[in-house]
C-alpha cells in the first residue's frame, strides 16, 4: 500500500512511494482501522523525513464507500488517510511562549515497548526513577 499524496511536498517526499505495509509498527495500525473503522495510532517510530533524532507517530484512518452511491460497493475500501505528528514539536509548541524555561515535559506511550515508551522529552524520562527527583504532574490522555 504505497503513499500516492503527500502535503507539504517538499518536506516530506521522501516518503512518497514508501509501502506502508512494509513496516510491522505502521502495517498493525493500518489493519486495526481497517477492522475497527476508527483513528489508530502508531508506536513510536523515526519518521523517514525527519532530520533531527526526535520520534514521531502516525495516526491512520481508513475510509469507506457510502451505501448510497452506485460504483461504489458498501463499506468497500476506498484508501488510508494519515497524519504525522512529531512529538519534539508538541511541547515545544505548547512552552514557546511560556514565561519559564525551565520545564521538562516527557510524553510516553504507557503501551509501548520498553525501548520505544518515550515519545519526547530528556532521555530516561520514560522510567519511573525520573519523576522522583522533582516535583512533577502526571497525567494520561488518548490520543487514538
Amino acid at each position: 500500500m504505497p503513499i500516492t499524496y503527500v502535503e507539504p511536498f517538499a518536506s516530506n517526499s521522501k516518503v512518497l512511494g514508501l509501502d506502508i505495509l512494509s513496516s510491522p509498527i505502521l502495517a498493525a495500525a493500518v489493519r486495526r482501522t481497517e477492522q475497527s473503522g476508527q483513528p489508530e495510532a502508531t508506536g513510536a517510530i523515526r519518521l523517514v523525513q525527519e532530520n533531527r533524532q526526535q520520534r514521531g507517530i502516525v495516526v491512520y484512518q481508513a475510509v469507506f464507500g457510502r451505501s448510497n452511491s452506485a460504483l461504489i460497493e458498501p463499506n468497500q475500501l476506498l484508501g488510508i488517510v494519515s497524519s504525522v505528528f512529531r512529538m519534539d514539536d508538541i511541547p515545544e509548541s505548547a512552552l514557546a511562549h511560556a514565561e519559564r524555561r525551565d520545564i521538562d515535559v516527557c510524553l510516553m506511550d504507557k503501551q509501548g515497548s520498553t525501548g520505544s515508551k518515550r515519545l519526547s522529552g530528556p532521555e530516561g524520562c520514560a522510567h519511573e526513577g525520573w519523576f522522583g527527583r522533582h516535583p512533577h504532574l502526571t497525567s494520561s490522555f488518548q490520543f487514538a
